[in-house]
């Protein structure tokens, strides 16, 4: 991450989910102190007293804490742990909520309002539904325990509306399966599938469905109301979410008009629209996002190589993003230097 980026213009996430993390560590044992660097340990003290911290750090934490503290289920076990209701604003709408599929709806609604570090897809097919989920910051060591953890918290609602014998129709994975997976399996209670083209969660539609005899419309609307003024405040907020869909499928070329308005769960036509009221088109937002990109490579890799930031910017060669550089990029001198060969030679063609 670039640190010469404010933590205040960084996506940013509810803090209540480190400071459930925090408790949990301290309930199972796990020292955070040993695990942490400097950087993310200031930052899980801080959560105490703050609004938001970066969405990253949750991201980041998660994932080291897993990798030092060898507890390679550490995502799934936090999120088995956790209070559902101590995540944010958005936690407070669950239990007035008439069915699994308003839950759903109503977190795909507002979840940017609580974690920018999260997007969510409602994929559906005949009577199955796909909660699918995919980071949507750079992850500097990977995301698989915050996703996992995410895909967790699915079930650990779906139970408390269920009862706790419930279990989804399967698991789908997008890596490979661990070397000890028991944990995992007794949690889920469903198939898993590995190395799957996405990461979701595919449930019964009848289970969306299923009606709750102790939900609150009434309460349901009045927190909706509340959480709507705090979206309408934001004016950004539909550019944040797709800037954020947009940084997260460039690497792969995934990044199109119709990928993000589907990750968004709206119509190509409405996102569109939607950001023209805002005085922004969707092209404008990938090329605001690939110099951003391009520029943090440049700050913070020693040895800069032009087909690695093809990947990161969703071209297919570095041709392509030779010439984009060429057009769209000036990099200072001192950077200049550092730059690639081929970097190099596509700046003299465009001069």
């Amino acid at each position: 991450m670039n640190s010469a980026i404010p933590s205040s213009a960084l996506p940013q996430a509810h803090a209540g989910t480190l400071r459930q993390f925090v408790r949990y560590a301290e309930t199972t044992g796990l020292d955070l102190d040993a695990c942490l660097d400097a950087e993310m340990a200031g930052w899980v003290k801080r959560a105490a007293e703050l609004d938001t911290v970066p969405a990253h750090v949750v991201v980041d934490v998660l994932e080291v804490c897993a990798a030092v503290g060898e507890r390679p289920d550490l995502g799934i076990a936090f999120a088995a742990w956790s209070n559902p209701r101590g995540f944010g604003p958005l936690s407070l709408l669950w239990d007035h909520c008439p069915t699994f599929g308003e839950v759903v709806r109503v977190a795909s609604r507002y979840l940017h309002l609580e974690n920018q570090a999260l997007g969510a897809a409602v994929e559906r097919e005949v009577d199955e539904v796909s909660l699918c989920h995919f980071t949507a910051v750079p992850a500097r060591f990977g995301s698989r325990q915050f996703i996992e953890a995410t895909l967790a918290l699915d079930v650990h609602l779906a139970r408390m509306m269920f009862g706790e014998h419930w279990a989804p129709l399967r698991l789908e994975l997008d890596f490979a399966p661990p070397r000890i997976e028991r944990f995992r399996r007794n949690f889920f209670a469903c198939p898993i599938e590995y190395g799957a083209l996405r990461n979701a969660l595919v449930i019964r539609q009848e289970d969306m469905d299923r009606l709750q005899p102790n939900a609150n419309p009434s309460m349901l609307a009045y927190l909706e109301a509340q959480l709507e003024r705090m979206a309408l405040s934001r004016p950004s907020g539909l550019v944040e979410q797709v800037e954020q869909a947009v940084l997260a499928n460039l690497p792969g070329g995934t990044a199109s008009l119709d990928h993000v308005a589907q990750v968004l769960t709206q119509s190509r036509r409405t996102l569109q629209r939607r950001l023209g009221e805002q005085g922004r088109s969707f092209a404008d937002i990938v090329l605001a996002v690939r110099k951003r990109v391009a520029e943090d490579y440049f700050s913070s890799e020693p040895r800069p190589q032009l087909t690695e930031l093809a990947y990161r910017l969703g071209f297919a060669d570095a041709t392509v993003a030779g010439r984009f550089l060429a057009a769209h990029l000036r990099p200072a001198r001192a950077m200049r230097r550092r730059l690639a060969p081929g970097l190099r030679s596509f700046e003299a063609e465009a001069h």
